[in-house]
């Protein structure tokens, strides 16, 4: 199958382990290496685009995407991170509790919303996920993205958000994912705000999986759901990730480094406002 692009789509479903992953690099073939070469070249250009403020605020004026995550002057809180991070659980949670009325600078997986929203001294939530999963993930929801591209965006993100860390909640994936009532709280915490707690019901659980999965549809124009890339778990994940996590384990140093950036921001995931949150964070680092 030729690399994913959005002209084809809407035939994602029926994507194999055999299209997506080769002997020699995930996703290169031989007979595909001119459109593997534009793609390096694409998705470098788009981080590139959205690497600096300027860059990124002349850029939304030809993708409204882009205009629609970036912050703005009515943005009341940021929830920015690594692509599949649970970066849209997250913002499908935040709109269950607080409504969508509250402008949310979101998806954007660049530093400069977190930048920019410290600069302005609002509301900053950076999501972090353990970085073999989260670039595994992103490799299986961007098939034409070369693994060592996917650990290197990692590391650029997540290097600039070191210095911020006193500016900002660090909420682990795992506490995103199974208790964002908690990470609401440690922001209104933090900041002094008063959005309203998430609660994990069966209900809003439902709630929020719709949304995921309806976002999913509109925004990336499937015919039918695509489980590679939905923001949700999904079990046809499962043998395609492990041999994505084996692409990403050829380049060990960039790995290592990724690992090491998320230990350090990891330490600083320790909410002591909350009873129980801190062994909790601990036995998430093991």
């Amino acid at each position: 199958m030729a690399a994913l692009d959005d002209r084809d789509r809407d035939r994602t479903d029926s994507l194999s382990v055999y299209d997506v992953c080769q002997d020699t690099d995930w996703p290169l073939r031989r007979s595909t290496l001119p459109r593997h070469l534009v793609n390096i070249v694409r998705y470098r250009l788009a981080e590139w685009l959205l690497a600096g403020p300027v860059r990124a605020r002349s850029y939304s004026y030809f993708r409204s995407s882009v205009k629609a995550n970036i912050i703005s002057e009515s943005t009341q809180i940021v929830i920015e991170g690594y692509p599949r991070s649970a970066n849209s659980y997250a913002l499908a949670a935040f709109h269950i509790s607080n409504g969508k009325d509250i402008p949310v600078a979101h998806h954007l997986h660049s530093a400069v919303n977190v930048e920019i929203g410290v600069r302005r001294g609002m509301p900053v939530l950076v999501l972090l996920r353990e970085p073999l999963d989260a670039a595994s993930s992103l490799l299986l929801r961007v098939p034409s993205m070369p693994a060592k591209l996917a650990l290197e965006r990692y590391i650029r993100f997540y290097k600039r958000i070191v210095p911020l860390t006193s500016s900002v909640v660090i909420a682990p994936y795992d506490i995103v994912v199974s208790d964002f009532g908690t990470v609401l709280h440690e922001v209104n915490h933090r900041f002094g705000t008063s959005f309203k707690i998430y609660e994990p019901s069966a209900d809003n659980e439902a709630r929020a999986r719709e949304e995921i999965e309806w976002t999913q549809f509109v925004h990336d124009r499937y015919t039918v759901m695509n489980e590679l890339a939905v923001s949700r778990p999904s079990s046809e994940r499962t043998e395609l990730k492990s041999l994505a996590q084996a692409a990403l384990n050829r380049y060990a140093t960039d790995l290592a480094f990724a690992r090491q950036l998320y230990t350090t921001l990891l330490a600083h995931a320790r909410w002591p406002t909350l009873p129980g949150t801190e062994s909790r964070v601990t036995e998430h680092k093991s």
